[in-house]
């Protein structure tokens, strides 16, 4: 409790103040010889004028008006103080809220079409090593083929097993707008295929595109006219 506070609420009788406030007032009292003395002379004030009132000849029913009119003022000045108290804890809540806006548009992070650019390229290759990170859990080559151009990460889509004739076959999907792109990764060992059974399909809904590398199939799926729309545009020969 500071000094304000403490003055503030000496103008209230104990009686007045709930007992939180009284037993920070004695505390603070206690530590603070300035309001100490103040509390006292007030103290002391208070007791000399109902010392002189108690005195004075007090005429019939003068009393009862003095009571009365006492009791209005006091109503008054209470209702002041609760005003000055409240005014007060709304400066503290104008000056928290200032300092948390203050805060927050000091600490805003920067940003720009550059660092965007840099942001999307960590992005696709935090995918991308996620991918291959989870390839070689399965004992598989960590990077997909490349058809020519490698595939275009942005639009990457999802990686897990997926259930094909009773086995749950490594995969890697993309989505491009209205078409996908699925990659099944198939262990040759896994399955029985006649000769010439793996072979480019163009399909009425599905294509089929068909690469074997280092004992692996890699067959892959899709919807659109060509791979195009999922590889990585073929850069320029400096």
């Amino acid at each position: 409790m500071n000094c304000h506070l403490s003055r503030l609420l000496l103008t209230f009788r104990p009686d007045e103040l709930a007992g939180d406030d009284r037993a920070a007032l004695s505390a603070h009292l206690q530590t603070c010889p300035t309001c100490s003395a103040a509390a006292k002379n007030g103290a002391a004030t208070d007791a000399a004028i109902r010392t002189a009132m108690l005195a004075v000849p007090v005429p019939d029913g003068l009393k009862a008006k003095l009571h009365s009119a006492v009791s209005a003022t006091q109503s008054a000045s209470r209702w002041r103080k609760a005003r000055r108290v409240a005014s007060v804890a709304l400066a503290a809540s104008a000056l928290i809220v200032a300092v948390g806006f203050g805060w927050w548009f000091f600490s805003r992070p920067s940003l720009s079409s550059d660092e965007m650019i840099v942001l999307l390229d960590q992005q696709q290759l935090m995918k991308e090593q996620a991918v291959g990170d989870w390839l070689v859990s399965e004992k598989l080559p960590a990077e997909l083929p490349e058809l020519p151009g490698r595939f275009e990460y942005g639009y990457y889509a999802f990686h897990g097993t997926q259930p094909l004739k009773g086995m749950k076959v490594p995969s890697v999907v993309f989505h491009n707008g209205q078409h996908q792109c699925r990659v099944y990764i198939i262990r040759e060992h896994m399955v029985q295929t006649p000769e010439g059974g793996w072979k480019d399909v163009f399909g009425s809904e599905f294509n089929i595109k068909v690469i074997k590398k280092d004992g692996v199939v890699y067959v892959i799926a899709y919807t659109s006219p060509t791979l195009d729309p999922f590889l990585q545009p073929a850069r320029p020969v400096a």
